[in-house]
Parts: structure tokens; sequence; C-alpha cells
């Protein structure tokens, strides 16, 4: 019997009702628009999307519920794991696999090579691709902008420029909410704008000691202390849902954050107020996070079939197109047509693709991409507490990193 086959029989018994939990932490407008769409597509199916949404724009608090529930016998039947997590739960055996899936609808030729290999563990596939984000993007407000008569910043000193004329104006030059996530997104974009991808993957794929103590590593922490001189006083506790907003009603110029503020935008119907641009000196990277999501093993035979349509439905062209529009993101397929798409993400999609084929690809630490748990939590910890007293030397900060990361080495 054929794969095709195969999956025609659990396609059809899959039809008659299923209730599939699914745990995530899409709770933003945008986001929650995609899951919408996810959940209504499924619908149609006969599969009820179950949802067990956590509040928490960096999803620590969905991943501490997961574990929990997991210890606890009580896996859901999806879950929203990312990046190198999706092999660290595959190798503790908690994770089905659906290669009938996989394989009969050609993943390993319809998805980018990035991703293709993000969802496999020891040659099975273990998660389900959804969409592919662009970080290192700049939001500007257009009616502001207009206003200073200047033109999107592509390098730093534009940058300042436009952010003195917004300050002049009376409104914040650049929004953003003091969490550790959101400081380390915002980080981790001005390394890749300083080093581009060789330095960026020195310092947080290799965990390199001279990349971490170089001058442009230095650079890029004193550009973290120079934008937060650009923020209002009001940044303790803001969403990043609640930035943009200042930004798309005018009471902001600028917002450095990945491209789901897209989705949020689109879900306000606010997108017409808001220029999508790169963080100066990035307009060719693509710092990217991928949304997968993974499916628990050892349910009941009818939750199992269930699953293998969620993943079949996922990777589908129409959902594709549809959900990623919503979300803010791309598509994970290779073969979609980039007029199908808005110009920012025609602008991800081409350099995903551009990047990839030449290796420069850089993998979101803050978003889980890149580094273990451990890792990722030293370099946000130290940048955290950094922003918070960001007159402190530099290089006690590059010697804390340094130092820490080989505690956990060792």
């Amino acid at each position: 019997m054929t794969l095709l086959c195969l999956l025609q029989g659990f396609s059809s018994l899959a039809s008659y009702g299923e209730d599939l939990e699914v745990l995530h932490w899409w709770t933003s407008d945008g986001e929650r628009a995609a899951a919408l769409y996810l959940q209504d597509t499924l619908a149609e199916q006969g599969i009820t999307w179950v949802d067990a949404a956590i509040p928490g724009g960096g999803g620590e608090g969905a991943m501490a519920v997961l574990k929990s529930r997991v210890l606890q016998g009580a896996a859901p039947a999806a879950a929203q794991i990312i990046g190198p997590d999706i092999q660290n739960w595959a190798a503790l055996g908690f994770l089905g696999h659906f290669n009938i899936v996989a394989l009969a609808h050609d993943w390993p030729n319809i998805l980018h090579p990035t991703v293709n290999q993000l969802l496999q563990y020891q040659g099975q596939y273990v998660a389900v691709p959804f969409g592919i984000h662009r970080i290192n993007g700049l939001w500007v407000n257009r009616a502001l902008l207009a206003e200073t008569g200047l033109a999107v910043p592509q390098h730093w000193d534009e940058f300042f420029t436009l952010a003195e004329k917004f300050q002049a104006m009376g409104v914040i030059a650049l929004v953003h909410g003091n969490e550790p996530w959101q400081n380390a997104t915002l980080f981790e974009t001005l390394v890749l704008s300083v080093g581009g991808p060789s330095l960026y993957r020195a310092v947080f794929e290799q965990l390199d000691e001279t990349a971490i103590l170089s001058d442009s590593f230095a650079q890029a922490l004193g550009l973290l202390s120079q934008l937060k001189g650009l923020m209002d006083p009001e940044i303790n506790g803001r969403t990043w849902p609640q930035a943009t907003r200042l930004l798309a009603d005018g009471q902001a110029g600028m917002q450095i954050m990945g491209d789901w503020v897209g989705g949020e935008l689109t879900a306000w119907q606010a997108s017409d107020r808001v220029l999508c641009a790169s963080v100066p000196e990035t307009a060719e990277e693509h710092l990217y996070s991928i949304d997968t999501m993974v499916m628990f093993k050892n349910l009941a035979v009818s939750s199992y079939q269930g699953q293998l349509n969620f993943a079949e439905t996922m990777t589908r062209t129409d959902v594709q197109l549809n959900y990623n529009r919503l979300k803010g993101s791309v598509p994970v397929r290779l073969d979609i047509e980039p007029e199908a798409l808005s110009d920012c993400a025609q602008i991800s999609y081409r350099l995903f693709k551009a990047n990839q084929a030449q290796g420069t690809l850089a993998p979101s630490l803050a978003h889980s991409m890149v580094a273990t748990a451990e890792v990722e939590d030293v370099f946000v910890k130290v940048i955290h507490e950094f922003f918070q007293t960001p007159n402190r030397p530099v290089l006690q900060v590059q010697q804390e990193l340094v130092r820490n990361l080989k505690s956990i080495r060792k």
C-alpha cells in the first residue's frame, strides 16, 4: 500500500469528530486571529481545536504549564514547542511522529531546508511547521514620519536624527516594553546590525569568548544603552502589543520588533498607518524564528488520527497563505508565489531564501532558535540586568557573560 493510500485512510477516519487540545502562547489580537483561522479550518474536517492559550509573549508561562502537565501525565494533544527544544522533548520519548504525512506530502522537497531539518529527530518528523518570522524589523508611524520630512532610516546616524525629530514633536521616539524577552530581542538585532551574521553566530551559536569580548559586541551593548535613552519612562510592564498600539495611534514614532507586529496591525485594520523596514544596517539580513508544534504520543487511537490530519492541514498551500497573512509571518513552503504575499512579507520570504542559500541566516536566541535553554537564560538574564543599569561598564557585562557561560559548560 502506498503512503498516499494510507494517508487517505486515516483522513477518512479522522473526519467523524475529534477533540484536540492545543497548548500555545498566541494571545495577542493578531495571533488570536491566526489561531481562530486554524480552528475554523480544522472544524471543517470535524476536528475541534480545544484551545489552551497561556499568556506571555516569550512563551515562558506556556512552557512551565506544559512541563507540569506532562509530569502529571496530562499532556495536551499538541503544544507549541520551538527550536532545539523539539529535539530535547523527542529525546525524552514524549513525542509522536508523523512520517506518513510528511513523506506523502513531500515535506523534504516542499519545505525550506532549514525548516525541514528543524522538524526531525533521528530521521522522524516530530514537529509541524506553521510560519517563519523575521525579527529584525523596524516599524515607523507613517504620518509622523511624513511630518519630519525624513526618510525611513537605513543607518544608525539617520535613525538617531529621526529619533530627535520625534522627541521634538513630543512623541515617544522608540516605543518598547521592559520585559526580559523584549530586551533580548532588541539586543540580538543590534548584534546582527553591528557584526553581521558572522559575529551573531560566533556569539550566540558558537559561544566564542573572543567574539563576546570583542569591540563589536561592546558596540552593540553601547547601542542598547543609547536606545534606552530614546524610550519613555513607562516601559516597565508594557507588553509588545501595547507598544504597537502606541505606535499605530501616533503616540510613538518607531518600534523595533518582529513581524508579528504586522499581524497585530492587520487585526486592528491599521496596516496603512505604519511602515515596515529593517533595523539599521540589516536590510539584507534575516534574523528568524519558526513557529512549530509537536504532538504528544500515548493518546487514544482516534486522537492520533486527528493529530495526523492536523499535521497534514497545516502545510496546505491555502492554509499557509491565509494563516501567515494573519500572523505577520511567511510560509514554510518553497513553492509560494511571492506576489501572493504582502510587500513586507515578500521581503522576508526573499531574504530567508537568499540567506538560507548563502548560509547566513541568523537563528534567534531570544526566541529559542539557536541555543539550549540554559544558554538562552544566561544571555537573557545578563542583558536584561544591563538594560536596567545601562551606565554599567560594558566590559563588565562582557566578562560576566563569559564567566556565566563557562559555569554551565563545566
